[in-house]
């Protein structure tokens, strides 16, 4: 088994804990009238938001986890994932420079799972040969 570059396990442990976080908060959110508010003013209706952010979050530690696994799916899946969650935004949000940090830590994460290192641990790993006993 090749070994897992330092940055793939950042990314992978950056997902699955921002993710986990994220819920935390969510569920404070969840009675505020400041929140409920901002949620109002976008496009979208307040409970598909809602919808969207769990799925959200839901996917991201899956991806968390395939990315550690060295599952290529993982990388694709980050991609795929979040340019449909940045086009979403930009039709939903009503400020859309709000989402420029998203898209600098998109664009990062994106070069970082496509380096020479992290390409090599996400080839096919070679199958162990089965040993008689």
């Amino acid at each position: 088994m090749k070994e897992r570059p330092t940055s793939v396990t950042i990314i992978g442990w950056y997902l699955v804990v921002v993710s986990l976080l994220s819920l935390m908060t969510g569920m404070l959110t969840l009675n505020n009238p400041i929140a409920q508010q901002m949620m109002q003013s976008n496009a979208l209706p307040v409970a598909f938001q809602y919808l969207f952010s769990a799925t959200a979050l839901f996917v991201l530690v899956i991806n968390g986890f395939l990315l550690l696994k060295g599952n290529n799916v993982g990388r694709w899946l980050y991609i795929g994932w979040h340019l449909f969650s940045f086009a979403l935004s930009m039709f939903n949000l009503s400020s859309k420079a709000v989402l420029i940090p998203g898209l600098i830590i998109f664009l990062l994460i994106t070069f970082l799972l496509f380096r020479p290192n992290a390409n090599a641990y996400f080839a096919k790993q070679p199958e162990e040969p089965m040993t008689h006993a």
